[in-house]
């Protein structure tokens, strides 16, 4: 009777510290015993039994829980524009010119621009054999044809969400409330603000005033008769088609 309470107790124990604490009082209970000293020695021996009964449960629980957290996927909060800005920008782990001479390297990130140039500082990139690399290296090697510095996946990948961030951030500033309007709305500007960065993107005036309207028609108009619109070829096309779509 006395260790079938034993085991329920042990059993409402989620911690192997609370079961090492719960069994040290059950021993000084049974030191407290009016009986012989061997059976205080049985009984203590049959909750000793119990005790890794119960650790073995906690210790596997808690495996458990270990792999389930590892197979769910960290959220990614980009998730919505990220393959839509990976297939308008490309991917390369070395500096390029893109299609407004501009040097370039990962996903989109103009070497020009001082906040990437600030975030590249912080990479700490040291290419084996070569040393070092600091932004003009980068910007340099763009103009060349024998590529000799590279950024890992893991430098573009980090590069890609800072700029991912940056881009929301500004898209928010161009249109306030972002939130209440439709998803199309929120992945063309956050894609428009990652090619053209915030001062460009507040250049169109007309078109922020549609949105805020919800004229997407007028909106959609607006990028039409904008030089972007022929300058970054299919981006903008795709970008039209999917205000279009609301």
């Amino acid at each position: 009777m006395f260790i079938s309470e034993v085991k329920k107790i042990l059993s409402s124990k989620t911690s192997m510290a609370s079961v090492m604490a719960t069994v040290a009082i059950i021993f000084s209970t049974i030191d407290g015993f009016n009986i012989d000293e061997q059976s205080k020695q049985k009984f203590k021996s049959s909750v000793v039994e119990v005790k890794e009964e119960i650790e073995r449960t906690i210790s596997d629980n808690l495996e458990n829980e270990q792999i389930v957290e590892e197979a769910i996927p960290e959220v990614d909060e980009f998730h919505y524009v990220r393959d839509q800005i990976m297939e308008h920008e490309g991917f390369s782990n070395s500096a390029y010119l893109d299609s407004q001479n501009i040097p370039t390297i990962g996903v989109g990130v103009n070497l020009t621009n001082p906040h990437n140039q600030e975030l590249i500082s912080q990479l700490d990139i040291n290419n084996k054999g070569v040393g070092v690399v600091t932004v003009d290296d980068l910007i340099k090697d763009s103009r060349s044809n024998n590529k000799i510095y590279n950024l890992s996946d893991e430098q573009v990948e980090l590069l890609f969400n800072k700029s991912l961030e940056l881009a929301e951030s500004d898209a928010r500033q161009f249109l306030p409330n972002l939130e209440n309007y439709p998803d199309e709305v929120r992945k063309v500007l956050v894609d428009m603000s990652f090619n053209l960065g915030l001062s460009k993107l507040l250049e169109f005036k007309k078109m922020r005033k549609a949105l805020i309207n919800q004229d997407y028609q007028e909106a959609t108009k607006q990028m039409i008769n904008s030089d972007w619109y022929h300058q970054v070829g299919d981006r903008s096309k795709n970008l039209v088609d999917l205000l279009t779509g609301i």
